[in-house]
């Protein structure tokens, strides 16, 4: 005898595979619903499992403690013990239950004629039998019985994938073999639904507490107080308004020196030596001068007339009086005889670059010097092309610094186009020369800051090299405010 199990979706596809298998003499001895997957026994999905075999298990053989039929022609089957795992199933359908009459014709050949009536198979398939009773004829109960459940379970699963019972299922029970026909037989009262499973039941959920909308407060808009200038600051910003400061940029220091240091000083303390501290401190001045490496290069750009050439020899001179190696180059051509002349006075060499392939070869040449400035033509903020120019200049020369030089007495107004016509030049520092022709600083104060770049030289003269200095923090806050 052979034994096999089998499994499926629904028991369509598992008589199907019984049948394969064992062909129609198949028995089936046990029909259980199991689930499959899962965590710990949640979302798996329900399956079928039975227990077939090819013939009757012999009287030898007992399944499960349940002596079945010595005989290979009558199916059997044993009760099948609903799992904990099983889910709850609506009753089996009348049409689905197992045909009584075909399967007690096919018992007929095993059981006394007066024992296969009907109408006695009442016992439990888990009853013990009573002592004195035929074993043969509670055999034969038992079988019916689980037969009967099997089916009758099977049935109520719904099929794979929806939420229907499965058809209903024909008894494939050999009901052809002759035997002695009983007459009709009283369907078994349906057991009753089992509860379904604590473990697959699912919980009621209680629905998440959910917190409450915090309270709107609509709180009326506060204008912001308009604070007022203390009257010790009033003088002093008129004074810096003199200069020729611009107005905008002049209020905002005295906002920030009104909240940062105003509120620690003394009623007696002087607001103007405070106030003067706090502009060099905030002035955008460079900072950070650090040694050069061999071959710094300066590129100066700026409009025509500013003082460029001569802020050339006065930084180079100054270098070259400190005994450092230093060259000029007068990139663009352009007659600029008196700068060779002064060079020479100075000691200094200078070279004639009338292109950028010019300028490059010469930069190179003097890659040993410690300083190279590179002089370039002036150029009118309003010409495009003369600017464009310019800028292939300076991009040849590679510069390490590209100083805007400006007049210090350029009017406020100016200084935006000045800003937006030159930033494409790459320009990261600014000088201001011909502060001995204005008595108005104010441009110290505006040109870094509209520019947007540091504060780098400033002149004051044609006294040459002497006429030149890097922009002290504190030397710019003394001349805009003595």
């Amino acid at each position: 005898m052979q034994t096999k199990q089998f499994s499926g979706a629904t028991i369509d596809d598992v008589l199907g595979q019984v049948r394969a298998e064992f062909g129609d003499e198949a028995v089936i001895l046990e029909t259980r619903n199991v689930v499959r997957g899962g965590v710990a026994g949640f979302f798996g999905k329900a399956a079928i499992e039975v227990t077939a075999s090819d013939q009757m298990p012999g009287a030898d053989a007992p399944a499960d403690g349940l002596d079945l039929l010595d005989t290979d022609e009558a199916p059997a089957a044993r009760p099948a013990s609903r799992p904990a795992s099983a889910v709850q199933a609506e009753p089996a359908p009348e049409d689905a239950v197992l045909d009584t009459e075909a399967f007690l014709r096919n018992l007929g050949r095993h059981l006394a004629p007066e024992e296969a009536e009907p109408g006695r198979l009442v016992a439990p398939v888990a009853a013990a039998p009573a002592a004195g009773q035929d074993p043969e004829r509670d055999r034969a109960r038992a079988i019916i019985e689980a037969a009967r459940a099997a089916v009758r379970e099977a049935a109520a699963q719904p099929a794979s994938g929806s939420g229907s019972p499965s058809p209903a299922v024909e008894p494939w029970v050999d009901d052809a073999v002759p035997g002695p026909g009983p007459g009709p037989v009283a369907a078994a009262p349906e057991p009753p639904a089992a509860e379904p499973p604590a473990a697959l039941a699912p919980a009621p959920v209680a629905p998440a507490p959910v917190a409450p909308a915090p309270a709107r407060i609509d709180l009326p808009p506060v204008p912001r107080a308009e604070r007022p200038l203390d009257p010790a600051l009033a003088g002093l910003r008129a004074e810096l308004l003199g200069t020729g400061a611009d107005e905008r940029r002049l209020d905002s220091l005295l906002e920030g020196f009104q909240r940062a240091v105003g509120p620690f000083l003394s009623p007696g303390a002087d607001r103007r030596t405070a106030l003067r501290d706090y502009l060099a401190a905030r002035l955008p001045v460079v900072r950070d001068w650090r040694p050069w490496r061999t071959g710094h290069t300066i590129a100066l750009v700026g409009q025509s007339g500013v003082g460029k050439s001569s802020t050339a020899l006065k930084i180079a001179g100054r270098f070259r009086a400190a005994g450092m190696e230093v060259a000029i180059i007068a990139a663009g051509g352009g007659a600029r005889g008196a700068l060779g002349d002064r060079a020479r006075e100075l000691g200094l060499p200078v070279v004639d670059a009338p292109d950028a392939d010019a300028v490059a070869e010469a930069c190179r040449a003097f890659a040993d010097r410690d300083l190279v400035i590179v002089d370039t033509p002036g150029c009118s903020h309003m010409a495009p092309a003369d600017l464009e120019r310019v800028r292939g200049l300076v991009e040849a020369a590679a510069a390490d610094e590209t100083h805007l030089v400006m007049a210090a007495a350029t009017p406020a107004g100016d200084l935006g186009d000045l800003q937006q016509a030159f930033r494409p030049l790459g320009i990261n520092r600014v000088s201001l020369t011909k502060l001995d022709e204005t008595r108005f600083f104010g441009g110290l104060l505006n040109a870094p800051m509209r520019i947007g770049r540091p504060l780098a030289y400033i002149a004051d003269g044609t006294a040459l090299p002497a006429a030149i200095a890097p922009a002290d923090p504190r030397l710019v806050a003394e001349l805009l405010l003595p």
